[in-house]
């Protein structure tokens, strides 16, 4: 299956702490509202054959995104076919795009897919970022599938970097900052010359809300002639590692951009991860 045979069904919908607003205990619990929610939305949708979780924060001292997988995978009634991707923080959504666009083309049975990703931070692991906007919690959850109206992944592309580093160490300034956008801008670069896609093509760009000199200097360095940045409608929540990227999509796409041209979404794992993708609107 091409990548473009994957696409969403629904808008992603998406939930935030917010102040006076009883918020999940546990990211497991915040993967489970924030799919309820979604299916709630609208009564047709039927339920997804495939789960995959992505998570980087931690529920006490235990990974939670695999227990959350298999939660996901009772409040559906699935019997298999539920997957995780963890410690790549805001690259983990393009893994799991990858994870999906695969499964779907060597299991034919599967006919949707849920992708939820969920956050939450305790004061004892919540990670120092430097000047970096503060970590925040939240949850996506996105719906794709094989056809129907919607936003068509067109092309991804994910790649280490080992001389990423870790923010919190050492802050993207001067020749650090030139280092972070340069290397999302070669993944780009790459993402479109492997798929023939030309640079006029892209008509807005979603990045990551943690730190803007780094998102201003990537959409500078790439230069795209006909491409405009999103703006952050929930710049407040914080960077919320893997959930980032599907909020970052949630936003771009409920702003109502679904006219021509192709949508650039890119994201950072702190570890040393860098992923993109392009969607485009199909109706």
């Amino acid at each position: 299956m091409d990548a473009d045979a994957l696409r969403t069904l629904e808008k992603p919908v998406m939930v935030q702490e917010m102040a006076g607003e009883p918020w999940p205990a546990t990211v497991t619990e915040a993967c489970v509202d924030v799919s309820r929610r979604l299916f709630r939305s609208d009564p047709t949708l039927t339920k997804p054959d495939a789960i995959i979780v992505c998570q980087t924060s931690v529920d006490g001292d235990v990974p939670a995104n695999a227990s959350s997988a298999l939660r996901l995978q009772c409040e559906f009634g699935l019997t298999q076919n539920s997957f995780s991707v963890g410690s790549q923080d805001g690259a983990a959504f393009f893994t799991a795009l990858g994870l999906a666009r695969d499964l779907m083309a060597v299991d034919h049975q599967i006919e949707s897919l849920l992708i939820c990703c969920a956050e939450i931070w305790s004061s004892d692991d919540l990670p120092a970022l430097g000047d970096l906007v503060a970590p925040g919690n939240g949850a996506v959850a996105v719906l794709f599938g094989r056809s129907g109206p919607g936003w068509r992944l067109r092309a991804l592309e994910t790649q280490s970097f080992t001389g990423f580093g870790d923010p919190a160490e050492e802050p993207p300034q001067g020749e650090k900052l030139g280092r972070y956008a340069i290397a999302v801008q070669n993944v780009v670069e790459r993402l479109l010359v492997r798929h023939a896609i030309v640079r006029e093509a892209v008509s807005r760009i979603a990045g990551p809300n943690f730190n803007a000199a780094v998102t201003r200097a990537v959409v500078a360095g790439l230069a795209l002639p006909h491409a405009v940045a999103c703006e952050l409608d929930h710049r407040d929540a914080g960077y919320l590692f893997a959930a980032d990227p599907a909020l970052r999509l949630h936003d771009a796409i409920t702003a109502g951009a679904d006219g021509p041209g192709l949508l650039l979404l890119w994201g950072v794992g702190l570890s040393g991860s860098i992923g993109a993708a392009l969607f485009e609107y199909a109706g």
